[in-house]
């Protein structure tokens, strides 16, 4: 399996940046997908994660409860080397109509107009660039994120360890629903603070 590095893909030896590229299902925004003009094709030293063992998930409270949904449709790519942490950058683009409650009531509320408005903003982006090292794997990384069409600063925990072919991801974030006009501020039943969670499991290309 060869040597385990906590600090990511690849060594101090390897080609800046090497780069994470993740598909959780073809969906039918992948004309905005092309666009992404940083992306670039695969090459020698280049990750593809794994769909099966990667998940995006949200959390928020609703009636005094947490409730957990995933999105079923998202894309990252992921530039990383920790001999380059300023040349690395990160981009996230997420289907918000694939986003799933275990209640149906709450998968088909999510999509409204006055939550996330699915038809009229379909896609979510957050785009950072620049990791700040703050142990041995574990990294933070400062971007903005658009939602609903508001964009706002959003801060990712990001922990990155591979085992010879195989690197594992596991990122969080919390936010508030209200900096995104997600529902109104005082809802009786829904809590405003979210938490954002993914892990990735990826697989060497070369």
């Amino acid at each position: 399996m060869g040597r385990r590095d906590e600090d990511g893909p690849g060594s101090a030896r390897a080609p800046a940046c090497r780069r994470f590229r993740g598909r959780a299902r073809a969906w039918a925004l992948a004309a905005s997908l092309a666009v992404a003009g940083w992306a670039a094709p695969a090459a020698a030293g280049d990750w593809v994660m794994d769909p099966a063992a990667s998940q995006l998930s949200v959390t928020i409270d609703v009636g005094g409860r947490r409730m957990a949904g995933v999105f079923e449709s998202w894309r990252a790519d992921i530039a990383f080397d920790p001999a380059a942490p300023e040349a690395c950058r990160v981009r996230v683009e997420v289907d918000v109509a694939s986003l799933s409650f275990p209640d149906g009531m709450a998968t088909a509320s999510a999509a409204e107009p006055r939550w996330l408005a699915a038809s009229e903003h379909p896609v979510a982006v957050f785009e950072g660039a620049g990791f700040h090292r703050d142990a041995p794997g574990a990294w933070t990384v400062r971007g903005d994120l658009t939602l609903k069409g508001e964009t706002r600063p959003l801060e990712l925990q990001v922990s990155i360890l591979t085992q010879g072919e195989t690197a594992e991801a596991e990122v969080s974030a919390a936010l508030l629903r209200t900096d995104y006009a997600v529902g109104e501020p005082a809802e009786e039943m829904v809590g405003l603070a979210v938490t954002l969670e993914a892990s990735v499991t990826a697989r060497r290309l070369d």
